[in-house]
């Protein structure tokens, strides 16, 4: 029995050490995010756009979003996001997503329009820096890479550094650095000092996440997170 209550004691110091006060709200801002940027668009020439719609808690939900242009003279646009090039110059492309009650969101984005063909914004690397949400240490830069076969890796340098006294840490891409609910589940943690890298799994996009996270699954804490430029 004295083992027993030497047990519940220990396990109450790791509960209010990985918690701390780390008390958090579970929601973040909607947001749209056109998924296919380009930087010019050919004179005469098309290009469709697409975009996804993320909600309170970072998931993407099939919501209608419109499309429109700053300058029709200069860039012809359809509601559902079928741009074409009439003329020289630059123009913003607006998605919106319009949710009742709530105001509107919305990401622009600026195109030239100019001879020659679409200029596709290619996006291979992203960076952050991870730090603590907890009374534990979590710091270091990490880079999400694109390889030539289209796979990730999340690479971290020789300057992370994480606790090793808390079970059941685990690592996600996520974007609702609150939880883990939604996020893709990267692997547990095993290394906790210096340079180390994970593969991803296929068909995941560099820009679909926004965010590391460290989170400490027995009892469903976040310990650290880093956002990615």
């Amino acid at each position: 029995m004295k083992n027993v209550f030497v047990l519940l004691g220990l396990l109450a110091i790791v509960l209010s050490g990985c918690i701390g006060d780390d008390v958090i709200f579970d929601t973040v801002p909607e947001r749209v995010s056109i998924n296919n940027s380009i930087d010019s668009l050919g004179l005469d020439s098309t290009f469709q756009f697409t975009g996804t719609y993320f909600n309170s808690i970072g998931r993407a939900i099939d919501e209608t979003i419109i499309w429109s242009t700053s300058d029709p003279g200069i860039i012809e646009m359809s509601i559902t996001g079928l741009a074409k090039g009439v003329a020289k110059g630059s123009a913003n492309i607006k998605a919106t997503v319009n949710l009742e009650g709530k105001d509107p969101v919305e990401e622009k984005i600026s195109i030239v329009v100019e001879e020659g063909v679409s200029t596709p914004v290619e996006v291979s690397s992203r960076s952050g820096m991870l730090e603590t949400a907890s009374s534990y240490p979590l710091t270091g830069n990490f880079t999400l890479t694109k390889g030539t076969d289209d796979k990730l890796s999340l690479s971290f340098e020789n300057d992370y550094d994480a606790d090793d006294g808390l079970p059941g840490l685990y690592v996600y891409l996520t974007n609702n650095p609150n939880t883990n609910v939604g996020a893709l589940e990267i692997s547990k943690v095993t290394i906790f000092k210096g340079a180390h890298s994970y593969t991803l799994p296929e068909g995941v996009g560099i820009n679909e996440y926004s965010h590391v996270l460290y989170f400490c699954k027995p009892f469903g804490v976040r310990v650290g997170i880093g956002e990615m430029n």
